[in-house]
């Protein structure tokens, strides 16, 4: 009976896999130097170091003392110059006030003279009026609500009356107030109703 070889056999260096479509992966192309941003960096620095020394060779400015004295001495003319102009302008106090004008209106020692004349008519010969005005706030067909309109009524202190009347329709009780001897009394009192609520009144 034959022996086996038990003993792992030395391998050879792996083979790499092939990738899919049996093609291997190519090694990344290394990037070229990016030969144009050093070249504008380098002349931006060669720029800075330029205008530095330029500035460093630039005199300072001298203090501007003479032109600012000069504009001080123009403006003072200047002033000098109006001033004298103004007053050789202002016309003298003889040939500016002109003469004070002569008054002549006389209405003043007309009117303190004047007398006026009233016609004032005699209270004796004047008519008195006689008339007189009443006011009714309501007409019911029985007695119990013309006694509450009247209680209503007195309740915003007036007085008031129930006037019992027979026509054709009926027997009617009226509310009544008065009798007014102006109408302007009489209107007073309604609107004084009016304001509690208590209308319509009529005025006659």
């Amino acid at each position: 009976m034959a022996t086996r070889d038990y003993i792992k056999r030395d391998k050879g260096p792996a083979r790499k896999k092939p990738t899919k479509g049996g093609k291997r992966k190519a090694a990344p192309k290394k990037r070229p130097f990016p030969t144009k941003f050093a070249l504008l960096a380098l002349f931006l620095i060669v720029s800075l170091g330029a205008g530095l020394v330029f500035l460093s060779k630039t005199p300072a400015p001298e203090p501007v003392a003479n032109d600012t004295q000069s504009s001080a001495a123009q403006a003072a003319a200047t002033q000098t110059t109006q001033t004298e102009s103004a007053q050789s302008s202002k016309p003298t106090t003889e040939s500016a006030i002109p003469p004070r004008p002569q008054e002549e209106w006389q209405y003043k020692d007309l009117l303190e003279n004047r007398t006026v004349e009233i016609d004032t008519p005699d209270p004796s010969t004047q008519q008195v009026s006689t008339q007189t005005y009443i006011m009714q706030c309501g007409a019911y067909r029985s007695n119990a609500p013309a006694e509450e309109r009247k209680l209503q009524i007195a309740f915003q202190g007036l007085s008031s009356e129930i006037r019992v009347s027979t026509n054709e329709k009926g027997t009617w009780y009226r509310v009544v107030l008065g009798p007014y001897a102006s109408k302007r009394d009489a209107e007073r009192d309604r609107n004084h109703l009016r304001r509690a609520e208590i209308e319509p009144c009529a005025i006659w």
